[in-house]
């Protein structure tokens, strides 16, 4: 096996067809003070391939989706790996949504699947421990010292990207697991552990 030198922004797509379906966009203030803008919550839904509807997320978000089929797929136009994107064999899951204004999004997926963004960010633990299929956006983790990050993949394929113009935390690799130093800071990372016409790699993260 050898390194991958070069790590690429792009989620791999696989060969497949996916029929278009038809999406659905609902918008729910929850109930309690503050402004509805800030706590709205927003829902997708929907069977195969679709562009979703363009949407604005005001605080920090979490989004939410289940797939009755094999494969579901979140990405931005050209299938960079980015804000919102998702790529997983699992039937349901969850990716930070950052604030922002979200529009070339597109789902492409084998069954019938739904998506819902709620305020509020998951919490990391103590190690910090992330596990998936395929790709997600992490939720942000501070360091208050070095730490490792340990990883291990099922897949041919891990990839970790930092959200900003950090360098710590970069791994491209064709390795099952492996290891690299954090410093002192703030992180936000996108994992890929999908390559082309294969099957998505199950991930582990722990940061201890």
């Amino acid at each position: 096996m050898r390194e991958i030198r070069r790590a690429g922004r792009r989620f791999g797509y696989r060969g497949m067809l996916v029929a278009f379906g038809i999406a659905t966009v609902t918008l729910l203030a929850a109930s309690g003070t503050g402004s509805a803008q800030a706590t709205r919550v927003i829902q997708f839904k929907g069977h195969g391939g679709r562009a979703l509807t363009q949407f604005r997320v005001a605080r920090p978000s979490t989004m939410y989706w289940t797939n009755s089929g094999s494969f579901f797929q979140i990405s931005s136009w050209g299938g960079y790996c980015n804000d919102g994107s998702v790529t997983s064999e699992d039937q349901r899951g969850t990716s930070y949504i950052p604030p922002g204004r979200y529009q070339e999004l597109r789902v492409a997926a084998i069954g019938n699947w739904t998506i819902t963004i709620r305020p509020g960010v998951e919490g990391v633990g103590s190690p910090i421990t992330f596990s998936g299929s395929g790709g997600k956006a992490l939720p942000p983790f501070r360091l208050g010292s070095g730490k490792t990050m340990y990883w291990t993949n099922t897949g041919t394929i891990f990839q970790t990207y930092p959200a900003d113009r950090t360098t710590a935390g970069i791994v491209s690799s064709e390795y099952r697991s492996g290891k690299t130093h954090l410093p002192a800071g703030r992180y936000r990372f996108f994992v890929n552990a999908t390559a082309p016409e294969e099957p998505t790699g199950r991930w582990r993260i722990v940061i201890r």
